[in-house]
């Protein structure tokens, strides 16, 4: 079953990601414009991104052979594990 998105419901998920965004970084919510906090949400989207990948690979460990985690967390840490020089590398930059 394939579901169809209008331009419509694609400017709403954006805007509802962009509310998630100022909302966990912290962004003034008048603002309407990314490009006006884009290295804060870039710096925060890093910093958000090495985290997760911090707690994926704690998980992992943790975890190892538990059959009981549900397939999307499972499918969420193997990509944040599979992404982790680029994570690393972002990560390193703005920490720097």
């Amino acid at each position: 079953m394939s579901e169809e998105f209008s331009i419509e419901d694609e400017r709403n998920a954006g805007r509802d990601i962009w509310k998630l965004i100022t909302t966990v970084l912290d962004i003034p919510e008048s603002s309407d414009s990314p490009r006006d906090y884009w290295d804060d949400v870039m710096e925060g989207t890093c910093i958000l991104l090495g985290l997760a990948y911090k707690l994926a690979l704690e998980l992992e460990t943790r975890s190892s052979g538990d059959h009981s985690m549900p397939t999307g967390t499972k499918q969420a840490m193997r990509l944040f594990i599979e992404h982790k020089d680029e994570i690393e590398k972002a990560w390193l930059r703005v920490l720097v």
